[in-house]
């Protein structure tokens, strides 16, 4: 196989073979640079004058060699038997989630999938994954099979997971990071879940926002949590709230002041973050999690 800059001085000299004739004639110079990006000058001199005409045109290629090819498509991530679920799973316990996801180039791939611990706002934690995953730290997807009676190849792949050789053994915010034939650096895609140890009691109550603009338009949500008594916090930004519409994690609303709280009861009721629009399915994330258990 060609290394990338062994392809990259291939795909030089094939540019400035076409482009001889225009090198000759306008002193044009090809500057291929290591990000694959092509910068084309060429000046054009006058004879008496000397002036200096300068054009520069970029063009972008991609390079097999420098990324890898995505060509997996219709990925899921759901509860079995229920694909508009949300990928959630309870701490300890005998729930499991699917995967699935299709590769159009139609061969058969060595997959891997591995657990990526986040915080609350999904940036990766400090924590080794010997700190929150039990067994083996990277798992092969063998379930597969070809695609019959359509007109275009491809190969789907699924995996049904935690696999009892690989299974986190904390709650928190989840990345499912998917890669080829074992390297974690060629990373083709990743899906978030979640799990969850129940440690509080979440209620949600709708209520008619006050505003006159969203008055007849809109929803404002009311949520009341109680920890539990053993729960101890340093501070009431400490617990943290996911109000997600739709499950659709881009949109989603992050809470971590309350409006009243008093002792392990804390109610949030800030218009100006728990306003949604009623054409739109509100799903509060019932799966609060305190800060410290993502550490």
């Amino acid at each position: 196989m060609q290394c990338a800059g062994q392809r990259m001085r291939k795909y030089s000299h094939l540019i400035t073979c076409a482009l001889k004739p225009i090198i000759n004639k306008y002193r044009l110079y090809v500057v291929i640079t290591r990000n694959g990006l092509i910068l084309v000058l060429f000046a054009l001199i006058k004879m008496k004058s000397y002036l200096f005409f300068c054009f520069a045109a970029t063009l972008f290629f991609s390079i097999a060699a420098a990324q890898i090819p995505n060509k997996v498509h219709s990925i899921k991530l759901y509860k079995p038997g229920d694909q508009t679920s949300f990928p959630a799973i309870a701490l300890n316990s005998n729930e499991l989630l699917e995967l699935h996801f299709d590769d159009l180039d139609g061969d058969v791939k060595n997959y891997y999938y591995s657990y990526q611990l986040c915080n609350a706002d999904w940036t990766p934690s400090l924590l080794h994954p010997f700190e929150y995953i039990k067994g083996f730290q990277n798992v092969r997807i063998t379930t597969y099979r070809n695609s019959s009676l359509s007109s275009a190849k491809y190969t789907h792949y699924q995996a049904t997971l935690p696999d009892r050789s690989s299974y986190p053994n904390r709650s928190g915010n989840y990345l499912l990071r998917v890669f080829l034939n074992g390297d974690t650096t060629k990373l083709v895609f990743r899906k978030k879940f979640v799990v969850y140890d129940t440690k509080a009691a979440i209620a949600a109550q709708i209520q008619q926002p006050f505003g006159a603009q969203v008055f007849k338009t809109h929803q404002k949500l009311q949520i009341n949590v109680q920890t539990d008594t053993r729960t101890r916090l340093f501070s009431p930004r400490d617990l943290k709230i996911v109000v997600l519409q739709n499950y659709n994690w881009q949109t989603a609303a992050f809470l971590d002041q309350p409006s009243i709280y008093r002792g392990n009861y804390y109610e949030y009721h800030d218009e100006a973050l728990t306003v949604f629009s009623c054409r739109k399915r509100v799903a509060l994330d019932r799966f609060a999690q305190l800060s410290f258990a993502k550490r």
